[in-house]
């Protein structure tokens, strides 16, 4: 899952493969590593570290799930 968003957020091949090199197969495992780790191992800046973290989180986050009860509805008593 997270090689694919990376993929899609246009990460070269080449930091996906140290992404897989350093053990980071997960958002999870991806989360639990310090920003500057992640940063150093992808061969980033950690303010651009910071920026893929976030469209990576955004891209994953669940879709919203609310339900919307319309004012034409009216409940019988």
């Amino acid at each position: 899952m997270l090689q694919r968003v990376l993929s899609r957020e246009n990460v070269d091949e080449r930091r996906r493969a140290f992404f897989r090199a350093s053990g980071i197969t997960t958002y999870r495992q991806l989360l639990q590593r310090p920003l500057w780790d992640v940063a150093h191992v992808v061969d980033l800046s950690v303010c651009e570290t910071e920026e893929l973290l976030t469209k990576i989180s955004i891209r994953l986050a669940p879709a919203s799930r609310s339900v919307v009860i319309s004012p034409a509805v009216t409940f019988m008593q």
